[in-house]
C-alpha cells in the first residue's frame, strides 16, 4: 500500500519552480451536480486504505507531457498511470490527482455498508469526450483523533479530463470542512496533481484568488497553503499549454479571422467540427466560453471584451488574437 501522495511530500521534500508551466490555471464558479448513473468503482464496498482495479482511459491523454492510459482510485484519491507503469511496483509515472491533501475515507467506514460511492462517467462524443471521476459524501480519516465523530465530516468532488484540449478540472461540491489547522496536523491545506518524482503543480494562497505553480524536486519554495477549503461550485481549471500527442495540427487545422478584431471573430476548422471554445486573458483567467451546435465554421461576439491580447482554446489548439 502506498500512503504517501504528492501533496504530503511537501512536509519533507524540497521543490523548485520549473521554467515553464505545462498548464495555465484559472478558477470559476459552476453549479455542482452529482454524476447521474455513473459506473461504480467501489461497487458498494466500504473503503478506507483500499485501492481498486485500474480502468482504461477511453481516449489519448497526457499529464505533464507524459501519456497515461489507466486511472484508478487508491487509498485517498485518484491516480493516472503512465503506459506500462504498475501502481504498487513503480515509483515514477504515477500521477496523483488531489483536490485536497486531506486523507479521506468512506463516511461509514466503521460499518459494513458504504455511504461514499466512488464512480466515473464518460460523456460527450468522440473527439470531445469528458471523463468524469467522482468521490461522493466522503469523510476524513481519524476524525476522532481531532475531536469529531467518525462520520462528522463530509465532502464531494469530481475530476474532469477533457479529450479535446487535455484540460484537467477539479470540481468541488458541498462540504463541512473546517478546523483546517487541526485536521491537517498543522501542515495546512493544498490542492494539486503530478508525479511526485518529477513535476508537480500546486494551488495555494487566498481562496478567493489562488495561485498555481509547478515544481521539481530540488529546493523548497516555502510554505504553500490554501486559506480555506474551496466552496461549493468552485472549479479549478488546468488548461494544457501543449496538446502534444494529439494530431491537431496535421489533422484538425483551425484558423481565426479577422485578427485584430473589434466585434466578431470567426473560427474555421478544416476537419473536426467545433462545439465548444474558451477565451482566456493573458493571466490565464477565463473571460468567455461558448457552446454551440457542432459546425466547422462558427462566429463569436467579442464586443464585451476589453481591448487587449487574448487566447482561445479550440479543439485542442491555442490561438492568439487581439481585440481592438
Amino acid at each position: 500500500m502506498k500512503k504517501i501522495t504528492l501533496i504530503s511530500m511537501l512536509a519533507f521534500s524540497a521543490f523548485s519552480a520549473t521554467a515553464q508551466n505545462f498548464y495555465t490555471f484559472s478558477t470559476q464558479q459552476q453549479t455542482y451536480a452529482d454524476l447521474q448513473n455513473p459506473v461504480s468503482i467501489n461497487g458498494g464496498e466500504v473503503w478506507d486504505y483500499d485501492e481498486f482495479d485500474a480502468v482504461a482511459v477511453p481516449f489519448p491523454f497526457k499529464v505533464m507531457g507524459e501519456t497515461v492510459d489507466r486511472f484508478m482510485f487508491a487509498d485517498d484519491g485518484f491516480v493516472l498511470l503512465a503506459t506500462g507503469v504498475q501502481y504498487q511496483d513503480d515509483d515514477e509515472g504515477i500521477f496523483y490527482l488531489n483536490p485536497s491533501n486531506l486523507y479521506i475515507q468512506d463516511r461509514t467506514a466503521d460499518t459494513e455498508e458504504s455511504s461514499s460511492p466512488i464512480s466515473y462517467k464518460l460523456e460527450g462524443t468522440t473527439g470531445n469526450r469528458i471523463l468524469k471521476l467522482e468521490v461522493k459524501n466522503a469523510s476524513i480519516e481519524d476524525a476522532t483523533t481531532y475531536g469529531y465523530a467518525d462520520d462528522y465530516f463530509y465532502m464531494s468532488f469530481q475530476i474532469w479530463l477533457y479529450e479535446a484540449n487535455q484540460t484537467i478540472e477539479f470540481h468541488y461540491g458541498s462540504d463541512n470542512i473546517s478546523d483546517l489547522d487541526n485536521i491537517t496536523d498543522g501542515d495546512g491545506l493544498i490542492a494539486g496533481f503530478g508525479d511526485e518524482y518529477n513535476t508537480v503543480g500546486f494551488v495555494y494562497g487566498n481562496i478567493t484568488a489562488p495561485s498555481y505553480s509547478e515544481f521539481t524536486e530540488e529546493t523548497i519554495p516555502g510554505e504553500l497553503t490554501l486559506s480555506d477549503y474551496p466552496t461549493n461550485g468552485t472549479v479549478y481549471r488546468f488548461a494544457s499549454t501543449s496538446v502534444a500527442g494529439i494530431p491537431t495540427v496535421k489533422n484538425n487545422i483551425v484558423s481565426l479571422y479577422p485578427n485584430p478584431a473589434s466585434g466578431i471573430i470567426n473560427i474555421k476548422s478544416a476537419i473536426a467540427p467545433v462545439s465548444h471554445c474558451v477565451i482566456f486573458d493573458t493571466t490565464g483567467k477565463i473571460v468567455a466560453e461558448k457552446n454551440t451546435a457542432a459546425a466547422t465554421d462558427i462566429s463569436i461576439n467579442i464586443e464585451n471584451l476589453a481591448n487587449g491580447i487574448y487566447f482561445i482554446d479550440v479543439n485542442g489548439q491555442h490561438l492568439k488574437f487581439v481585440k481592438n
